[in-house]
């Protein structure tokens, strides 16, 4: 529950207030398109984009931009392990 939450829980960032699933929709099973540019992003799930979450570096990677982004700080290894369960628990 505490990633799911974290998935959703707005934030403001560059003025504007968004969540994860402002890009990656709340069904992160489906293709999300990034806000600013309009391009397409891939699922975020494993469940239909196996290759999520197979390389460490590109995963620490983005999570560190994104938490920089949201938090203005690194996320808490907690706030990225309760993320990716939350993310592998969808099926």
């Amino acid at each position: 529950e505490a990633g799911r939450e974290f998935f959703l829980k707005r934030r403001t960032w560059q003025k504007h207030n968004f969540a994860c699933s402002s890009c990656h929709t709340s069904n992160p099973t489906k293709e999300g398109k990034h806000v600013a540019f309009g391009t397409a992003i891939e699922p975020l799930a494993p469940a239909a984009n196996p290759a999520r979450f197979i390389e460490a570096a590109k995963v620490e990677k983005n999570l560190a931009m994104h938490c920089s982004d949201f938090y203005g700080r690194d996320c808490r290894a907690l706030e990225k392990g309760n993320f990716i369960a939350y993310m592998m628990s969808i099926k």
